[in-house]
């Protein structure tokens, strides 16, 4: 199984995982600006942009690949950030909520399903950002 099969398969595993946790799912795969956001769903007033990392777990794996929630480095919660912050802008529909972003860590078994989820609330921050004249956090 190809690298971007084994990433999609592991967003539908976190897509699921936040249906059974009461999320609605608004979308996958979603571009706003120059990035592109896994997931984002919604749970009441909290907004959620969800960086889904996949391994496969395989004894040994995370010691050559690391753990997936490592692949999140600096510049990619900068890019995260980015892409919510256009992402609000292009969809005031959302203006009252409050947006998070999470990381999702899914490793599937030699079946390719998930052996063992992680869910990472709140994983990237970026403090006093302003949306309509709220102050929000990431």
């Amino acid at each position: 199984m190809d690298k971007m099969t084994v990433g999609r398969l592991g967003e539908q595993f976190a897509a699921d995982l936040l249906r059974e946790k009461g999320y609605e799912i608004v979308g996958m795969n979603v571009y706003a600006g120059h990035g592109e956001t896994d997931i984002v769903a919604r749970k009441g007033e909290v907004l959620v942009f969800a960086e889904v990392k996949t391994r496969h777990a395989v004894k040994g794996h995370t010691k050559v690949y690391g753990a997936p929630k490592d692949a999140v480095d600096r510049r990619k919660q900068e890019n995260l950030v980015r892409t919510a912050e256009e992402f609000l802008r292009q969809h005031p529909e959302f203006s009252e909520c409050y947006p998070r972003i999470d990381v999702i860590e899914v490793y599937l078994d030699s079946s390719h399903r998930p052996s063992h989820t992680e869910h990472y609330e709140n994983a990237v921050r970026k403090r006093n950002l302003r949306q309509n004249n709220k102050n929000i956090q990431y």
